[in-house]
């Protein structure tokens, strides 16, 4: 258990925290993963605007990947740390008695998919364009 911890621990430290820079008029200073849950509603409320919106995109579009599921791995790392990712799921299901946030309708999940759209290896997949669709129906 102690070894798993130290390991924990030294992966939190080479982690390299992202701060999205002030763009254009943007005010986006929210450093990347997010590390609470609490965190996750500040997030999507600064996205709202265009200018906040297209910083987080470009950042996961910049990331690429092997494959699709690599992409999105990377993304989801990009995006939330172990402890968030831990607290939420797809439907905001309760698991073992717990209650998790549902990110399914979430405009972080948007900006992640939109940013994986955008990735210019995986414009070709139509599988991936039509469930975002379906989730996302006003993305293009």
């Amino acid at each position: 258990m102690v070894s798993i911890e130290t390991r924990l621990g030294n992966m939190n430290a080479m982690r390299t925290t992202n701060i999205l820079p002030e763009e254009d008029g943007g005010n986006l200073q929210l450093a990347l993963p997010l590390t609470e849950i609490e965190s996750i509603r500040a997030f999507e409320e600064r996205i709202q605007s265009d200018n906040n919106y297209k910083q987080p995109v470009g950042l996961i579009r910049g990331l690429g990947g092997s494959c699709l599921a690599n992409a999105i791995k990377r993304a989801w790392l990009l995006v939330f740390s172990l402890q968030v990712r831990s607290g939420c799921n797809w439907g905001g299901k309760i698991r073992n008695g717990v209650k998790k946030l549902g990110i399914a309708k979430s405009p972080v999940t948007r900006a992640v998919f939109e940013g994986i759209k955008g990735v210019p290896q995986f414009t070709h997949i139509a599988h991936f364009c039509r469930l975002m669709s379906e989730i996302w129906p006003n993305i293009r």
